[in-house]
């Protein structure tokens, strides 16, 4: 979808031109209700959970988001797109998972990366030796370190080019995904 389809959209759901149906609006929600699921499902493939200041890591995030368009190709867009034809909230659907497509490959990825070879993890030493240095506990110190490692293992797993690539297009993906979450909540 292009940026003047999006902002007319938009445009639309701001000044009351378009409110969504009800139908329209349970179609939305089921994207969210699922996008929800996925994400609290926890990490793909061993992943440990955050734990730290990051909420998801990008594994996480991209492969949230790679399940969520299997699932909207496989099981909610054949279901809707009849129903509902040209309605605007079917574009936005149709836009987000033209945001995310580009992410499949680099999700996929991570996930193999992640499961043939995952960081290293802090050994005892270093664990007790950043705790006594920082004054916390082994087990915040631990997880600190951990989450450490796994956003230095992140980093490592892409190049520069590809980091500004995934910025773009979850940029993308978040802009799409926040006009279809005010769609889903806008009543007149």
């Amino acid at each position: 979808m292009d940026r003047d389809r999006l902002s007319a959209i938009e445009h639309a759901l701001v000044t009351l031109e378009w409110a969504p149906s009800h139908e329209e609006a349970a179609f939305g929600a089921a994207l969210l209700y699922r996008r929800d699921r996925l994400e609290g499902a926890g990490p793909p493939g061993g992943l440990p959970p955050s734990g730290g200041p990051e909420p998801l890591w990008l594994t996480q995030v991209l492969s949230v988001q790679a399940d969520l368009v299997r699932e909207l190709d496989q099981e909610l867009l054949p279901l809707w797109r009849e129903r509902l034809g040209a309605s605007p909230m079917l574009v936005l659907v149709d836009a987000y998972v033209e945001a995310v497509r580009p992410l499949l490959p680099v999700a996929a990825r991570l996930v193999a990366a992640w499961r043939d070879a995952p960081a290293t993890a802090p050994t005892g030493a270093e664990v007790l030796r950043w705790a006594a240095d920082h004054s916390v506990s082994p087990e915040e110190a631990a997880v600190r370190l951990n989450c450490e490692a796994l956003l230095l293992w992140e980093d490592r797993q892409l190049t520069e080019q590809e980091m500004t690539r995934v910025a773009c297009w979850q940029h993308r993906v978040v802009r799409v995904g926040a006009v279809l979450e005010a769609a889903v909540t806008t009543r007149p």
